[in-house]
């Protein structure tokens, strides 16, 4: 009978163990993708901001080493890295302004 005690108690402790470690995973997942999202919406607005850059100073030395439209396309893939990593509007309304700018720009 005892043995039948600590069996069961066993099992039972065992079965809240479980529910304890599936409700924080379920918990923590709920948490990390977002995180992950801003994580990796971050670097891609470094990566797409350095590759700009970079573009942009090989033309300072010898004009026209990279041309035009690649140098549009490195600047809107950071625009668009930027509109993904934005949290509100206005930083989204910051970000286009900033694009705009920086086409404009001879």
């Amino acid at each position: 009978m005892s043995r039948m005690l600590t069996i069961g108690g066993i099992s039972m402790v065992c079965g809240l163990c479980l529910a304890l470690v599936v409700g924080s995973s379920a918990q923590a997942q709920g948490q990390r993708p977002d995180e992950a999202r801003a994580l990796l919406a971050a670097r891609a607005v470094d990566v797409a901001k350095t590759a700009y850059s970079k573009l942009k100073a090989a033309n300072v030395g010898k004009p026209d080493t990279v041309s035009a439209e690649e140098l549009s396309r490195a600047s809107l893939q950071w625009f668009k890295s930027e509109v993904s990593a934005a949290k509100s509007k206005p930083e989204a309304v910051k970000a286009a302004t900033e694009y705009l700018e920086r086409e404009s720009a001879p």
